[in-house]
């Protein structure tokens, strides 16, 4: 396992109610994991992880979270055992309501993260196998690409507020589509990189190769990579946008699926609900709670990746990019080094700490120079008519 931390410190509960506790009793009676309260959740768990405090307030909520949720909000799909989903809960709806979502699907890592770095093994194992269910509306989709919300039948015969509307898809799949876009969500492949580092399984990064060869199949756009409108045809449109969570989340935990894992090791940082990585502020203080009450073992079926066909090309060894992820992250990162060269010139020509005055001028005349020479090749490749209108 690439995240191994370990502890033997017993803590014992608080048992106090608190503005944190409040706000997780609020967000689990009236919203779900997914938009509104995502970023809560999550935080909860990884601020614990980053201050290094398994005894704080912010680590009690979690497991008090955890233990609701799956007592709860997890589900398995009638007639389909093999997945497991987190369902929507609404008091004024009548309940628990059979719909989960893509950006959801970010829970499977969080609880893969918090089972290890907590001792909660039963945890890990649920994280895994809601990663392997989001992984499959992918797998289960005709372009392989999974939608932003879909939605299931509840045992027993449970439906209530959504509507299955192809009764031979949820037989087949376990899942009915509802909101059939795609966006360049990146949680269902965060998930599926937790799930991977915990195991070493390859079956993972299959999973992430496929939806990375999928994404570009459907999803490049001359400009960059754009959203679809449909992920259950073949020949859907494009949508005119490009989120910033493609860059900042997908593009990453699809690279560090195949990195190395000590370009961004899980015992050493902690990403940002937006996947920029932290700096854990005492690596290995963390330590395990032994006062968590058990919550049982889920049902895990065995987990197949379907066979490839000969159009889709051979997953990369590990540690071994696809050429095209290679040669989109070299541009990037001679793109990087080029602003960050830059802005360093432009900053060493305002003189640094301890510069002294003749260096600061010395360095503000070689930047005019170079300023003056760059205005002069721009005059000479300008036509006459610009030129004379610059003159």
């Amino acid at each position: 396992s690439i995240l191994t931390l370990t502890g033997r410190q017993t803590i014992s509960s608080r048992g106090r109610v608190s503005a944190v506790h409040i706000a997780s009793v609020y967000i689990i009676l009236t919203h779900r994991f997914a938009g509104g309260s995502d970023s809560y959740f999550e935080y909860l768990i990884k601020y614990a992880y980053l201050s290094g405090n398994s005894s704080s307030i912010f680590a009690s909520e979690f497991i008090r979270t955890m233990q609701s949720s799956i007592t709860e909000l997890l589900v398995e799909p009638q007639g389909h055992p093999d997945l497991l989903f987190l369902s929507s809960y609404s008091e004024s709806s009548g309940g628990t309501i059979p719909r989960f979502s893509h950006l959801g699907c970010f829970a499977g890592g969080t609880w893969v993260l918090g089972g290890k770095i907590l001792g909660q093994k039963t945890w890990v194992d649920y994280g895994r196998k809601l990663a392997y269910s989001c992984a499959q509306t992918y797998r289960r989709s005709i372009t392989g690409i999974g939608p932003e919300s879909f939605v299931y039948i509840a045992p027993p015969n449970n439906t209530n507020g959504v509507t299955i509307y192809d009764t031979a898809f949820y037989k087949k799949n376990g899942f009915n589509y509802e909101s059939v876009d795609y966006i360049l969500r990146p949680e269902v492949s965060e998930s599926v990189f937790y799930a991977y580092r915990s195991t070493g399984d390859p079956m993972w990064k299959d999973l992430n190769w496929l939806a990375y060869q999928n994404i570009i199949k459907y999803c490049k756009a001359p400009a960059a990579l754009a959203g679809i409108a449909e992920v259950n045809n073949t020949n859907t449109a494009q949508l005119d946008t490009s989120e910033s969570f493609l860059y900042a989340e997908l593009y990453k935990y699809l690279y560090l699926t195949f990195a190395d894992p000590n370009v961004a090791h899980l015992d050493k940082v902690v990403f940002t609900t937006e996947g920029h990585p932290l700096q854990l502020q005492h690596p290995g203080a963390f330590k395990e709670r032994k006062d968590i009450k058990s919550t049982g073992t889920p049902s895990m079926a065995a987990h197949t990746v379907a066979s490839k066909t000969t159009n889709e090309q051979p997953m990369p060894q590990y540690s071994n990019l696809p050429a095209s992820v290679a040669g989109f992250v070299a541009q990037v990162q001679n793109a990087a080094k080029g602003i960050y060269d830059a802005a360093g010139h432009k900053l060493a020509g305002l003189g640094g700490s301890g510069a002294s005055a003749a260096n600061q001028k010395a360095k503000r005349e070689e930047e005019g120079l170079r300023k003056h020479k760059a205005r002069k090749v721009r005059k000479e490749q300008l036509d006459p008519v610009f030129r004379a209108q610059m003159n």
